[in-house]
């Protein structure tokens, strides 16, 4: 029955230790401040205990407190200076207001109370563990409450005799206040058991207060036969501790005489080590230093842990609402207990204790040796079962494995005779090998030895381009991502080239290893592969050629509706007297008009080659975007229609951008022309704005034209394709701006309703890194264009370098007039020309026979380095251009000529 309590009390603790504090928080109640006073100095082996037993149950109780302590160390002080102690560190404390204070054992009491500070005769004081209270000193305090602990000296001698029989019991005593109020306390308990002794105390304590002081030794008389020999019955003998002489203690502790025992009756520096020192067992009546291996044996005491229990329920009441008053003074529960480890020192049988006394420090195993031994009993009983039971199912499982596997082997060869000769093999990956297993069949017809493959070795006999998408999809299939795919890959298992596979295969998760196995067919599909590239290659050309068709007739529609308008006007030209000067006025107008579209038409077409190509040249530079919206605000304020206005909107804070100005802009002028095609009313805002999340800024156009159908979004940035057939235009601007903004890294987003306007944006990376930056100056710019001073009397010698008679005549016309004008063929005529002729300016073709322009000015540089040279261009490639400026010239003038602007180049050149 005692086990079973225990075992209660327990769980009951663990339960209380892990669910209280989850409570405690819920409730969310008030952190009291309880200042705890202790007697003696804060190395007091009993302290860390006392102190972790009160905030348990202050948790117990419910209350949540802020404890401070004070140790007194009573021992180091006289009785004035104690008081004086106390009463500073209440002083000090005053200023914290604690709500309660707790006091403990004789010293912390009587100092607490009699030092006098106002913070004692207000807040609500508890004691506990007081052997002697000063009843007196008590009565003066209404708020003062606490348990004491009435020494029974009585109790204590009956227990002595039931553990060790009739002995001679050895009390401690002295002089001091203390030691007379524990003489006089056994006087009393004396009064019933030994009349005669207790009278002697008594006349011990009255002559004690005299100036002789005599020893109560000497009072007591000497029973005969106090020898080595267990006496009749229980003898008391007394033992001054503060005997000048100290040859009473000795001969006390000294173990000369037999069967004693010793009553520890008070703690101070006298006593606490008597029960180590001395050779017989000691006993005690208070619960100072009892279970703390400080050779006390046992006794009838108020143990520690009701003592704390006892003082912490009355102070827990107080704090939730209680008075003092409703808190009478009590005494304290006792009850018999012993130390099992001075059981042990001194040889006593556990036996002898009576089942009413408590045993402390009893080791886990001797303490529960019962349930130990039934635990292994039944331990042994489940093991044995378990054995049993597991052998019966190894048994079982043994026979339904090898059903299993006799099952597995019918299935095998079926599975492998429906496989041999179709080129498709099984293999499996056991992620325990970190290898792949294929079957027999697969090494035997590649004609290769038989081995396992790592999920790397793997990798090296597949084709690099497939290698990394065959791998990530192993490691999802690895990680649990996927539970079945297939991929085709090409290997070459056996170095005869590499040939097409395809992988199927499908995770197998083992429930019982808790691990996964992958499972697959591993087929070769090398014919279905070259069927499908024919087949692709066959679709392919066929798309070409139906491209290449439609491009020619796109392209043969877009030349030959301008032409046609070129040669009939021009044709009516022919006869002067059919039409008025005005009539062939705006049929020039009309031919140059044409020829703008036909050659607006080639240099979209060049665009798009040179895109195909790669060999549109990009010039980054460091660009302002704000200047650049200004500019483009600028350029085509001009053109927009009475009723459309143009707006612009740009952040606050200026951006730049790493970027080819001139490319950016080309774009950007497309969207604005288009927007000016299509806006009848409305706006057309040019802006861009940064965003930060993506690290991307975007520049756009918005207009309120008529929109895109949400059909067509896709197909306008195809090339010839026109939202409207009938409009003017080739169809190829979007096409060319998606490759160009493409080529700068970035992309095009179109947002568009029918009937409500468009917004057309170009995204570009802030910081792109797959660029390398270069500001660089524009072509044009860094041309220089050295001046010929001349005098009224000379004209201007330009020499012409053009193989074309018809360009030829079409310069000589515009600068005959003004100019000397010498004509040759080719390079080579044009350094024999230089050799022999005093020229102010030369005009170059690049593209002529037997020498070409930019050899022939490489030459001329070698000997006329002043010379200005204009080099004359299609503008096809822009790395005619770039060659040509390298090789010195000073400036371009781009085919087809415009006179205006020809002749206004020219005259740079000369001042």
């Amino acid at each position: 029955m005692k086990y079973f309590l225990f075992l209660v009390r327990f769980i009951s603790l663990l339960g209380f230790i892990f669910l209280f504090p989850f409570s405690g928080q819920a409730n969310g109640e008030k952190k009291f401040r309880v200042l705890v006073v202790h007697s003696y100095d804060s190395d007091y082996v009993v302290y860390p205990d006392y102190n972790r037993l009160i905030l348990e149950n202050f948790r117990k109780e419910g209350v949540k407190v802020d404890l401070r302590i004070f140790y007194l160390d009573c021992e180091q002080y006289l009785e004035e200076p104690e008081k004086q102690r106390i009463y500073n560190y209440l002083d000090a404390v005053s200023a914290w207001q604690p709500d309660l204070i707790l006091v403990n054992e004789d010293q912390a009491t009587y100092s607490t109370l009699a030092c006098g500070h106002p913070l004692v005769t207000y807040t609500p004081v508890v004691f506990s563990g007081v052997n002697f209270p000063n009843w007196n000193l008590l009565k003066k305090f209404n708020n003062v409450t606490g348990y004491w602990d009435r020494p029974d000296y009585l109790k204590t001698v009956n227990m002595v005799e039931e553990l060790l029989g009739k002995t001679r019991i050895r009390f401690f005593y002295d002089n001091t206040f203390l030691g007379r109020q524990v003489t006089l306390e056994l006087a009393r308990q004396l009064e019933k058991k030994d009349m005669s002794l207790s009278e002697l105390l008594y006349g011990y304590l009255i002559d004690s207060t005299t100036v002789n002081r005599p020893i109560l030794s000497d009072v007591i008389p000497k029973k005969p036969g106090q020898s080595i020999v267990r006496p009749d019955s229980t003898q008391f003998f007394f033992t001054n501790l503060r005997d000048n002489k100290g040859s009473g203690v000795l001969w006390a502790i000294s173990g000369m005489s037999k069967y004693s025992a010793f009553v520890q009756t008070k703690y101070d520096f006298t006593s606490i080590r008597i029960g180590q020192m001395a050779s017989i067992p000691t006993f005690t009546v208070i619960n100072e230093c009892f279970g703390y291996h400080q050779g006390v044996l046992g006794g009838y005491i108020t143990t520690l842990d009701i003592q704390v229990e006892e003082a912490v329920k009355y102070a827990a009441q107080i704090l939730k609402g209680k008075t003092v008053r409703e808190l009478p003074i009590s005494q304290s529960k006792k009850k018999y207990v012993v130390d099992w480890e001075e059981l042990k020192r001194w040889s006593l049988s556990p036996d002898i204790v009576p089942a009413r006394y408590e045993i402390v420090n009893m080791p886990f195993y001797q303490r529960h040796c019962i349930f130990i031994l039934i635990g292994c009993i039944l331990g042994t009983i489940l093991i044995v079962s378990l054995i049993t039971y597991l052998s019966y199912l190894y048994l079982r499982e043994a026979r339904q494995k090898k059903e299993a596997r006799e099952h597995l082997r019918k299935e095998k060869e079926f599975l492998s005779l429906a496989l041999e000769g179709n080129e498709i093999y099984a293999w499996k990956y056991e992620p325990t090998v970190g290898s792949f297993f294929f079957d027999k069949e697969f090494f035997e017809n590649l004609n290769i030895p038989f081995r396992l493959f790592t999920l790397d070795q793997l990798c090296e006999v597949t084709h690099p381009d497939d290698c990394s998408q065959a791998v990530a999809q192993f490691k999802q299939l690895f990680a649990g991502l996927m539970e079945k795919a297939i991929i085709d890959c090409r290997c070459n298992f056996n170095g005869a080239g590499y040939i097409w596979y395809e992988f199927r295969y499908i995770r197998v998760n083992d429930s019982l290893r808790h691990n996964f196995s992958i499972i697959g067919l591993l087929l070769n599909i090398q014919d279905y592969k070259s069927r499908e590239q024919e087949l692709t290659q066959a679709r392919d050309l066929a798309a070409k050629a139906e491209l290449k068709q439609s491009f020619l007739a796109n392209m043969s529609h877009e030349i030959r509706t301008p032409l046609n308008a070129i040669v009939g006007f021009s044709n009516l030209l022919i006869d002067n007297n059919i039409h008025s000067s005005e009539e062939r006025q705006e049929f020039i107008k009309i031919i140059n008009r044409n020829c703008e579209l036909l050659l607006k038409l080639i240099e979209d077409i060049l665009e798009i080659s040179r895109i195909e190509s790669g060999s549109m040249a990009f010039t980054f530079e460091k660009c302002n975007l704000t200047e650049l919206v200004e500019e483009w605000y600028n350029t085509h304020q001009m053109l927009i229609h009475d009723k459309v206005q143009l707006l612009k909107e740009v952040p606050l804070q200026s951006f730049s951008l790493y970027t080819d100005r001139f490319r950016l802009s080309q774009v950007i002028s497309n969207f604005i022309n288009n927007a000016v095609k299509f806006t009848e009313k409305g706006y057309i805002l040019i802006g861009y704005k940064l965003e930060e999340a993506s690290r991307q800024v975007s520049i756009y156009v918005e207009d309120t034209g008529k929109g895109i159908p949400a059909h067509e979004q896709k197909m306008i940035f195809e090339r010839f394709y026109k939202q409207d057939e009938f409009a003017q235009g080739t169809g190829l601007g979007l096409a060319i701006c998606r490759g160009i903004v493409e080529k700068l890294g970035g992309q095009i987003c179109l947002e568009s309703k029918e009937g409500k306007g468009s917004r057309f944006s170009v995204v570009l990376s802030l910081q792109p890194e797959d660029k390398s930056i270069e500001k660089q100056t524009d072509t044009e710019s860094a041309i220089s264009s050295p001046k010929v001073s001349l005098s009224a009397t000379t004209r201007p010698v330009i020499l012409v370098a053009e193989d074309n008679e018809s360009n030829y005549m079409l310069i000589y016309t515009l600068l005959h007039k003004d100019y000397e004008v010498i004509h040759v063929k080719n390079g080579k005529e044009a350094v024999e020309a230089m050799n022999e002729q005093r020229v102010n300016l030369i005009l170059m073709d690049i593209k002529m026979p037997k020498m070409n322009g930019i050899e022939a000015l490489k030459e001329i540089r070698k000997r006329y380095p002043q010379v200005p040279v204009i080099m004359q261009t299609a503008y096809a490639f822009d790395a005619d251009r770039e060659e040509a400026k390298k090789a010195g010239c000073n400036g371009f003038i781009t085919k087809p000529i415009l006179p205006e602007y020809f002749l206004t180049e020219i005259k740079k050149y000369f001042s």
